[in-house]
């Protein structure tokens, strides 16, 4: 990373900060990551968010997500959190690449109405403080991850991961657990 990319990375942090509902010190965000909704994004302190990371708050039919990311995490390369309402990411996190975090999904109750008219359903996500979402895994909607989980390579979480587990597959399960 040149020295020109990095000043020109930490004037855009004061614009992005402006923006956001708050953003702490120390932070990195690389050039190309894009919010949707900032003042709707809350960020921890000595956060990186690396390239072409996006992180969404959703607005839908009156109602509008939020994110808050704790302290010390780390976003990875095109990583994807998505809310239309409620994700919250505790300390110390780290997102692998290409991984998502979505706490909503289009509703498809009507088959004569395209899903992009219909809504959408979902509920809160938690990733509590130091858990490890490897890359391409994805974490759908209404899921709590307990404290010092991991989440293999691609998986797929459709329900609550116990602190301290290693969960892996699609969709996952449990695989092994971590000294604690």
């Amino acid at each position: 990373m040149s020295f020109w990319y990095k000043i020109l990375c930490k004037v855009r942090l004061y614009w992005i900060k402006n923006s956001l509902e708050s953003c702490g010190h120390k932070c990195f965000i690389f050039w190309s990551a894009s919010f949707v909704c900032p003042s709707r994004i809350k960020i921890g302190n000595n956060v990186v968010l690396r390239e072409r990371a996006w992180l969404t708050a959703v607005k839908d039919k009156g109602s509008v997500g939020y994110i808050s990311l704790g302290s010390e995490c780390h976003v990875g390369k095109d990583v994807i959190i998505s809310s239309a309402y409620k994700v919250t990411i505790g300390k110390g996190v780290t997102f692998g690449g290409r991984s998502m975090v979505m706490d909503n999904n289009h509703r498809f109750d009507d088959p004569y109405v395209s899903v992009m008219d219909q809504g959408l359903s979902g509920s809160s996500v938690v990733i509590e403080d130091y858990v490890w979402v490897g890359g391409h895994a994805i974490v759908l909607p209404g899921v709590r991850i307990g404290q010092g989980a991991i989440v293999a390579a691609g998986a797929i979480v459709t329900k609550d991961v116990p602190a301290y587990s290693i969960v892996g597959g699609v969709p996952a399960k449990v695989i092994g657990q971590r000294k604690h």
